[in-house]
């Protein structure tokens, strides 16, 4: 696949993020990003957002250039926020289990109360990212002699996916806030997940408007919009966002292979050994390697994934995702004897050959029962998009628009750990409160945990 037109294969930038409890409650911080100095790379990124003296707001970006490294910023944090999301929310799901007992890990694995890092740190990323974007348009706008179009699009884009990220991961009751370029706050309140997603594929369509000279961020919404679409349970919109989308679309993201704080989350040989995969894990678990060397999922040694190994690069966005969600578009559509979503699927799996033409992936058939048909359809995305930060969106979907409950989908019983024994009822990532430790209910914090 090749990356998205006009979009640099770039590696990470160097970002301050603003304060942790800002990111937290969502505010978005003025301070994001040094430009000449005061800060080694190792101190301007860290796991969790903390503060740094010589930092620039949207505001003391006078000049085009620091406009423009706001905008690396930007794009920089999502990727952070994208590989601790996918992490976390692959042990939370059935893609990954912990391979170590009594550690954090293990503690998100079981959908524990106690798992705090595993569901703190994506989340101050993500609205670090967030809030990084809404100062990088705001520095961006003051030069519009130079053509910035496209990475306004791009960044408008980036604050869609995040949104989208935080409503398929965690409880309703999200809050957000705008920041102006002068550093004033606005604070706009706590979002259900539907309040999420509609602002979100709001923002999709301004990137789409921005873009319209750039194929590869028209194709980067449009992906977007559809998704926030595919949550919302709207999907007779979809097939126009997504069949314009080519397959080899991609747009792909990219970390330093040499500074730890700037790595992709399989560059801790820790978090490798920590988490391995399991077939049906606990009991409904999908059976991920099933011995014909499915290429969607290669492994290590031991049972370790091998999709991500010491790697430089994730995906926030691809064509595969675009034919995914025509065909489930198609699926929901479907009479019983309307095969496209079938014929969707099938031309994907025929992309996947040997050097010598073999197809790795035969041709699925129609298992007749429009309950059978999801299990197939969603079993396929799964693999498709394993590690990629979608699943825990697409279990929370099953339960809310196919009617599954809970049991038959996240991962149950017994646990191998004295502490916590049994996977707990948990389905959605909670608000913490970073004091107590305890979600945050009412303003700033949790409205329900709903899928």
């Amino acid at each position: 696949m090749t990356s998205f037109p006009d979009i640099p294969a770039m590696t990470i930038h160097s970002v301050c993020k603003g304060a942790r409890e800002a990111a937290r409650r969502g505010i978005a911080a003025t301070a994001m990003l040094t430009l000449l100095g005061g800060c080694s790379l190792s101190d301007l990124v860290d796991v969790d957002p903390t503060s740094v003296e010589s930092v620039i707001s949207a505001k003391d970006a006078q000049t085009y250039p620091a406009a423009v490294m706001l905008y690396g910023g930007a794009v920089s944090t999502i990727a952070m926020a994208l590989s601790d999301y996918s992490f976390s929310t692959g042990l939370w799901t059935d893609e990954l289990t912990s391979g170590v007992v009594a550690t954090e890990e293990s503690k998100l694995d079981a959908r524990t109360d106690s798992a705090f890092s595993g569901v703190d740190r994506p989340y101050g990323l993500l609205q670090a990212a967030r809030s990084s974007s809404v100062l990088a348009i705001a520095a961006l706008r003051k030069f519009p002699s130079h053509g910035v179009e496209s990475k306004l699009a791009e960044l408008y884009a980036i604050q869609g996916f995040t949104l989208v990220l935080l409503a398929e991961g965690y409880c309703a009751g999200v809050p957000i806030s705008n920041v102006s370029a002068d550093g004033d706050i606005q604070n706009l309140g706590t979002h259900s997940t539907e309040a999420l997603l509609t602002k979100a594929r709001a923002l999709f369509d301004t990137a789409l408007t921005f873009s319209v000279s750039n194929a590869g961020i028209q194709a980067l919404a449009r992906i977007g919009h559809a998704r926030a679409n595919l949550n919302l349970g709207q999907f007779s919109d979809i097939p126009r966002m997504v069949e314009s989308v080519p397959f080899e679309a991609m747009y792909r993201l990219w970390y330093s292979s040499t500074d730890a704080n700037l790595a992709h989350w399989s560059a801790n040989p820790r978090n490798l050994q920590a988490a391995s995969i399991k077939n049906e894990e606990g009991r409904v678990g999908l059976r991920w390697i099933d011995g014909s060397n499915d290429p969607r999922i290669p492994t290590q040694a031991g049972g370790l994934q091998g999709k991500y190994w010491i790697t430089d690069t994730s995906t926030l966005a691809n064509g595969i995702e675009a034919r995914l969600m025509l065909g489930e578009a198609q699926l929901q559509a479907a009479s019983a004897t309307d095969q496209r979503w079938l014929e969707t699927l099938n031309a994907l799996r025929a992309t996947q050959r040997t050097l010598g033409g073999v197809r790795l992936l035969p041709d699925l058939s129609d298992p007749g029962t429009p309950a059978s048909r999801v299990d197939l359809f969603f079993r396929d995305r799964a693999l498709w998009l394993y590690l990629t930060g979608h699943r825990q969106g697409d279990l929370r979907r099953l339960i809310r628009q196919y009617g599954r409950v809970v049991e038959s989908v996240y991962p149950q019983g017994e646990y191998p750990n004295v502490t916590f024994p049994t996977y707990s009822a948990n389905v959605v990532f909670p608000i913490r409160d970073e004091s107590t430790g305890d979600p945050v209910f009412g303003p700033g914090g949790c409205h329900d945990f709903n899928p």
